[in-house]
């Protein structure tokens, strides 16, 4: 439970409310109640409770360091973030990291292997290479660079087909010029 939520226990009991009605409103038992305002009449203040179980390996910032290198990359594995991890200090093993990844809200996902091809699309495949390989490597250095001018406003330079390059550039009427 909460600090807030006990405060706000203790501020409802010394209101007058009863304890059955302060849980009520709470969301909590009625002994939860008694056993919180027991223990602020004793030590007089709202008293945080023993955590049980292991002391964690990580603070909140070298938390935020491992989830900085995730997204660096999100394709590296939970071995390769330790070590960049560890690069900052903290030692800790691969089951720690995708524990820390996975309370972030990060999941991992194995990519799905591709089926092989069969004999027969690789024959096919192979046949259609063998019949295209001369036409696809015909471009030359004037068409290359008629490529790249049509291509400028582009993030990248693509190669073209001599008949792509030729209808494009004669649709626009700025072939030849």
């Amino acid at each position: 439970m909460s600090i807030e939520t006990k405060e706000r226990i203790i501020k409802l009991l010394k209101e007058g409310k009863s304890s059955r009605s302060v849980a009520k409103d709470v969301g909590c038992s009625q002994s939860a109640v008694s056993k919180i305002w027991t223990k602020y009449k004793q030590h007089g203040k709202v008293v945080k409770g023993k955590h049980t179980g292991r002391p964690r390996k990580t603070s909140k910032r070298q938390d935020r360091k491992l989830k900085a290198i995730c997204l660096e990359n999100r394709k590296c594995t939970a071995k390769q973030m330790r070590n960049k991890w560890e690069e900052t200090g903290v030692n800790v093993c691969d089951r720690t990291v995708r524990n820390r990844l996975k309370e972030m809200g990060f999941t991992y996902r194995k990519a799905k292997r591709k089926p092989s091809l069969t004999p027969k699309q690789k024959k096919t495949r192979l046949q259609w290479a063998k019949e295209n390989q001369k036409e696809r490597w015909k471009l030359g250095k004037e068409e290359l660079k008629l490529a790249e001018m049509k291509d400028d406003n582009k993030d990248h330079v693509g190669i073209h087909g001599i008949q792509s390059l030729s209808q494009t550039f004669s649709s626009e009427g700025s072939a030849g010029t």
